[in-house]
């Protein structure tokens, strides 16, 4: 979320200053990356549910999004700020979805509000931090692109955290958690 946060709010910025972008080409781009992260949260749901691992579908997301970053970092163009805005809202927006449906399935309904609580005090300070990051970055160095560049690293690292996630077991092993999970194997 350190990523997004500060892609949000810094994005427009570079857009004019680092790229000479109009107003009006930069509002573009942000609307094609939201767009791009409605149908991403569509297909990611989708995809996620019915034929691939959560896991490494959020995963391909971040990877996405982080390639994303890196573009429009280097970017000199509408059309690779265009690129941008496609990898990055569609990255982004699969791994919404697939992130929540994870948490469901690992935890249970019954722990839901509580992981989602706890999950959030630890992603909110990310997404204030982010941007303060990228800003300091860019009053240090006269721009967006070093910020930038290690806020998509951070993000593609992040990765790892969903390829090694695995669904707990509960204490004693509820048989309810061993049932939902050998009827999920079984679904087509």
């Amino acid at each position: 979320v350190m990523v997004i946060g500060a892609a949000s709010v810094h994005q427009f910025a570079h857009m004019e200053q680092g790229m000479g972008l109009s107003p009006a080409s930069a509002a573009l781009v942000v609307s094609v990356l939201s767009a791009m992260n409605i149908i991403g949260r569509i297909v990611g749901g989708y995809l996620g549910d019915n034929y691939f691992d959560k896991r490494y579908l959020a995963a391909a997301g971040m990877i996405g999004a982080a390639i994303g970053l890196v573009i429009l970092t280097m970017a000199t163009s509408m059309r690779q700020a265009m690129v941008f805005a496609v990898l990055f809202g569609f990255g982004w927006g699969i791994r919404g979805p697939l992130i929540r449906s994870m948490q469901a399935e690992y935890y249970g309904r019954a722990n839901f509000g509580k992981v989602i609580g706890v999950a959030s005090a630890i992603t909110t300070p990310g997404s204030i931090l982010g941007p303060i990051f990228a800003g300091i970055m860019a009053d240090t160095f006269g721009n967006y692109q070093m910020g930038f560049i290690i806020l998509a690293i951070l993000g593609a690292l992040g990765t790892i955290f969903f390829l090694i996630s695995k669904q707990p077991s509960a204490p004693g092993h509820s048989k309810v958690l061993s049932d939902y999970a050998g009827s999920k194997q079984q679904a087509p």
